[in-house]
């Protein structure tokens, strides 16, 4: 597996230049890393970058097999029918590509017209119609869509009842036999398998899984003949493996042969000594011959197997049975219809084995058993050796090196496909110019060269020969820095790229053969300041971004701060509360463009509490609820809890009472959330054995009406179980989460409700950044609710974007709340990586012990109805329902300096882990210019800054757009109109759009076969450099922006104000510290 170190690094490259020569290798590497940490959306999003790049010249795969592997990442995620989608696109697009090529060679006569049909070869179309025909074969979905007009076809499996997918990564052969079952498939499917595998092995006769698959198709038909063939040569080729001698083994049990089966099981396990399928099939293959001793050893070593596949350690429970059965009932809780089947078998695989030591003890008198074996027993049977004599037969020599044949593994060589990028010695001898795959073909034959073949090693010697001859007249210099003559190489997924090798060059990381020269950039931010005016401004910039640009970092280097303090020395300092600076305790490293590339001095300091009480603060009057100290006192903690809020300020907290919900719109939609129901400092996987990070929550949708009966059942039910003192352990339960609270007609008396709160509270307020967004953001500037039974969790997670958030208990149960200080969430993020959790898009419950081991204070507190808690900017917090409850929620973002800064830094941060920011910060900082004034210096110059770079972006596209000979097209931005994002990278895009027309989803239920989506420069770039094809837009006029520009200026109150601030307390408790215009 690919290190997350290389993932980081490989973030990191991107982000400091989107156009890095091979940044489509990049994107590549990318997808496989997170398909191996099984992150679906993140592999799916990098390998579709890397597909729609034109620009990189140098990839070690073509498109075609780039849409390959978008293919098997959908096999491998269940989603058979967009895979099997994905697979006959490629042919779909081949005959086009070869329809287009048949029309221009009539029109015009063209001898090189192409080997451009496609660069869908021979090989890749043999693995597109293996797994097709896989697919085919073992997909219920599939199944599900072809003609309900066929004929069951009778297949024997032991401990089943009923046809199961198979995930291709485990390739288990556990089709088995038993003469008292029957397994019924799809005739159509088997029929459409059968030919799309044939179709593979005519393509490509060496490859031994299509033959393994053939072989499993015929034998399911019934066609021994036909099977026996196919797994022959499957067994004859170099990587045969125990599924292979399994299914051999299978056959040879069909037609009665046991010697031959056994022999068969026995290579099996020879080959894989822990093959569960072989040991369960020898048992049932013993019991066939009444050899009862023999059969329960075979069982008994498959339990063995699969319990330490189970993490179960406890291995004399096989000895009781029974105990083993209901310790499985509570460790295992199927998931899925699969996951279902599985327990099933492996609970009737130990009632047999129970059964046949009952039986065993009963026949423990020879005489007895003699009369049992010979009333099993059929006059030719052939009594077979036992386990030890089995495994001391003498296999013939040649089969010896067929079963060990795939421990000698090939290093790699058959990654790339020689024989289409190699030519003839003399063709490579007589070309003055190594071509880029001659160069990518010189750099993977020296990784391998201990393995390479006589004719390989000629090859290598002279391409070698030419490169280091004619560097200095025929080599291209932008593709040497791509060459690493060493052994240091990525291993990629086999299963994706054949193994594909390539190395990445470490050493020129800042160097770039983009059309982009880095130094330009360079040269005009060193050029621009925010004290220059707009006009100013864009005359600097209007030779620059001719050949394309990057998309601006919004995060203010060390450089740019020296330069704001040196411009504003004599600025007074800020009137407004906020928290101490937070500069003076960072220590910038190398790279001060990278979010978050600093280290808190702080973080070395070993904490003498690690648990330190929740801060809190009891409200006693109405006065003290507006008073300007609680907001000092919520902006001065990570988080805390506000007790008594409800009643100082009588909130009518049951207009958020489940009752309420249902009576004003029953069939409201609920996101529910189903979990395990564990104590709050634990977490446990899904066998509950291991204490691990990730915490299993799984979404589907119900309405309010019916989850309000499952509140008020699962309330009865806790009662009753109370009474009888039962106690269920990880019992599943739902949480009702995200529920909308937006619409003001339905909700209205919800909604006025919470205007009683403090101003700085509100989700509407001056004062509220978010108010300023313009347009509706559900769950951050709107109201949601979450309903709750005891057990519920919110996993950990830090706010959107790092905005503040405020949760209202409205009871009648409690909540646990645990927090912990924004500068040790990399700490958090560490920890996360260490348990394959991804920190941004999956759920994960953190480890107290951890925490405690790494020094960080969790502070942890109970919220009781009616209590506020606040959770300060960038806190991460989880929470557990300790009763049954429900909560108000919403975020907030106080016009503070510290607020704006930890939104940007976690804007950029989300933008290197192309994860998309909710809050659109760019289109935030123009609306906050336009409607406010600022009398934080600091704040001021942040916002300044950001409206900087946004305006310079806005004038370098228009450079690149008419450098391109493209019209801009003017359509002005409509009111309560979204921000808009990248269809490609998910980035924010302000003012200028670059339009395209897509093909809608299939899995989207519309009649519309396109759709019109916006990109980012960077990708449409990508997509096409001289913006072909796109409808360019832009959303505001330059002198617009112009004038919000210049006319943010920072506000100095005169001192009139201030004193009447200070002596109207009433009035400042109304307003925000911001000023409308």
């Amino acid at each position: 597996m690919m290190s997350i170190g290389g993932e980081k690094s490989f973030l990191c490259a991107l982000y400091k230049d989107s156009y890095f020569q091979r940044v489509n290798e990049i994107h590549l590497r990318l997808g496989l890393i997170y398909n191996e940490l099984n992150n679906f959306q993140q592999s799916l999003k990098h390998f579709k970058l890397a597909l729609i790049d034109t620009l990189s010249s140098l990839s070690s795969i073509s498109k075609s097999e780039i849409k390959f592997c978008i293919a098997q990442l959908y096999e491998n995620n269940n989603k058979f029918i967009e895979a099997v989608d994905k697979y006959e696109d490629l042919f779909k697009q081949q005959q086009q590509q070869q329809q287009q090529t048949d029309t221009s060679s009539h029109s015009q006569n063209s001898s090189q017209t192409t080997n451009s049909n496609s660069d869908l070869d021979s090989s890749l179309k043999s693995k597109i119609y293996r797994q097709l025909g896989w697919l085919y074969f073992y997909s219920d979905q599939l199944t599900k869509q072809l003609s309900i007009q066929n004929t069951p076809i009778e297949y024997l499996s032991p401990f089943r009842s009923e046809f199961k997918s198979i995930p291709l990564n485990k390739q288990l052969n556990l089709l088995n036999l038993d003469t008292n079952t029957k397994l019924e498939l799809n005739k159509k499917s088997l029929q459409i398998s059968l030919e799309y595998l044939i179709k593979s092995a005519q393509l490509d006769s060496q490859e031994n899984l299509t033959w393994y698959y053939l072989g499993r198709a015929f034998t399911c038909k019934l066609s021994s003949r036909e099977a026996f063939i196919s797994f022959r040569n499957s067994v004859n080729n170099p990587n045969s493996n125990s599924n292979t001698w399994c299914s051999i083994g299978i056959l040879y049990f069909m037609q009665k042969q046991y010697m031959d089966s056994l022999h068969a099981f026995v290579c099996a396990l020879k080959a894989d000594p822990k093959h569960y399928a072989s040991w369960l099939n020898l048992g049932v293959l013993y019991e066939k011959n009444s050899q009862l001793d023999e059969c329960l050893k075979c069982y008994k070593h498959a339990i063995k197997l699969k319990l330490t596949e189970l993490n179960i350690s406890e291995f004399n429970l096989i000895n009781n049975l029974e105990q083993l059965s209901s310790k499985l009932d509570e460790m295992i809780h199927p998931l899925n219809e699969q996951d279902k089947l599985y327990k099933e078998e492996f609970l009737q695989l130990i009632r047999r084995v129970k059964l046949l030591d009952q039986y065993s003890d009963l026949l423990s008198d020879k005489i007895l058993k003699e009369k049992y074996s010979k009333l099993q027993s059929t006059p030719s049977q052939v009594v077979l050796p036992k386990l030890p004599e089995a495994f001391n037969l003498e296999i013939p020599l040649d089969l010896k090196e067929k079963i060990f044949e795939r421990n000698k593994k090939d290093e790699c060589l058959n990654t790339f496909k020689l024989s289409a990028l190699l030519n003839t010695r003399n063709d490579l001898i007589n070309n003055k110019n190594l071509t880029n795959e001659q160069l990518n073909l010189l750099n993977a034959l020296e990784m391998n060269r201990q393995n390479l073949q006589p004719e390989q090693l000629n090859i290598l010697n002279t391409l070698k020969t030419q490169f280091l001859s004619d560097t200095s007249k025929n080599i291209n210099f932008k593709n040497l820095q791509n060459l690493t003559f060493n052994n240091e190489h990525v291993r990629l997924d086999p299963s994706l790229t054949n193994g594909s090798n390539l190395s990445i060059n470490k050493t020129n990381r800042n160097s770039t053969t983009s059309d982009i020269d880095l130094s330009d950039e360079d040269i005009l931010n060193s050029k621009i300041n925010i004290k220059m005016s707009s006009a100013q401004l864009l005359e600097q910039c209007k030779s620059f971004g001719l050949n394309g640009i990057q998309n601006q970092c919004l995060l203010k280097s060390n450089r740019s701060r020296q330069q704001i303090k040196k411009a504003y020395s004599n600025t007074p300092d800020s009137l407004v509360f906020e928290s101490s600076d937070d500069e003076s305790e960072c220590e910038e490293e190398e790279d001060e463009f990278l979010p978050y590339n600093y280290t808190d001095k702080n973080l070395n300091n070993k904490s003498t509490n690690l648990n330190p009480p929740g801060p809190s603060v009891l409200l006693e009057n109405k006065k003290e609820s507006y008073s300007p100290n609680l907001q000092y006192f919520c902006l001065s903690n990570p988080i805390s809890v506000v007790r008594g809020l409800g009643n100082v300020l009588k909130l009518d907290l049951s207009l958020f009472s489940t009752k309420t919900l249902v009576e004003t719109d029953p069939e409201h939609l609920v996101e529910v959330r189903n979990q395990k129901q564990q104590p709050s400092d634990e977490n446990w996987d899904p066998t509950g054995r291991i204490k691990t990070w990730k915490c299993d929550s799984y979404p589907s949708y119900t309405s309010l009406i019916k989850y309000a009966k499952y509140q008020a059942n699962h309330f009865q039910e806790a009662v009753k179980e109370e009474k009888l003192k039962i106690s269920k352990k990880f019992k599943t339960i739902k949480f009702g989460t995200n529920i909308d609270l937006s619409d003001e007609k339905k909700w209205f008396r919800q909604i006025a409700e919470m205007s009683k709160l403090p101003g700085f509270m509100r989700f509407v307020s001056s004062g509220n950044m978010l108010s300023h967004v313009g347009y509706k953001i559900y769950g951050v500037n709107t109201m949601q609710m979450y309903l709750k039974v005891p057990g519920c969790r919110t996993p950990g997670h830090q706010e959107n974007n790092n905005f503040c958030s405020l949760n209202i208990n409205v009871g009648p149960g409690d909540c646990e709340w645990f927090g912990v200080d924004e500068k040790y969430w990399k700490v958090i993020e560490s920890y996360c990586e260490k348990n394959n959790v991804d920190y941004l898009n999956e759920s994960w419950w953190p480890d107290l012990d951890d925490l405690k081991n790494s020094n960080v204070p969790v502070y942890r507190f109970l919220q009781k109805p009616g209590d506020l808690v606040w959770v300060n900017a960038g806190c991460v917090h989880w929470v557990q329902a300790v009763g049954w409850c429900n909560n108000v929620s919403w975020n907030v973002g106080p016009m503070v300096y510290l607020q704006y800064k930890s939104a940007i830094e976690r804007y950029e941060w989300n933008r290197l882990k192309f994860y998309k920011s909710i809050v659109p910060m760019v289109h935030l900082s123009w609306n906050l210019a336009k409607n406010i004034k600022v009398t934080d210096r600091r704040l001021y110059e942040y916002i300044k800054f950001v409206l900087m770079q946004s305006l310079k972006q806005t004038q370098l596209a228009i450079n690149y757009i008419e450098n391109c000979g493209c019209e801009l097209k003017y359509q002005a931005r409509q009111p309560d109109e979204p921000a808009h994002y990248c269809y490609d990278c998910e980035c924010e895009v302000f003012n200028i759009l670059f339009v395209s027309e897509q093909p809608v989803d299939p899995s989207k239920k519309t009649q519309e076969k396109v759709q019109h989506v916006v990109h980012c420069q960077a990708c449409a770039r990508k997509r096409n450099h001289l913006l072909d094809n796109f409808v360019i837009l832009n959303q505001y006029q330059l002198d617009e922006l112009k004038i919000i520009y210049d006319q943010f200026q920072l506000y100095v109150p005169s001192m009139q104000n201030v004193l009447n601030q200070i002596n109207n307390p009433q009035q400042q408790m109304n307003q925000m510290p911001m000023m409308m215009n």
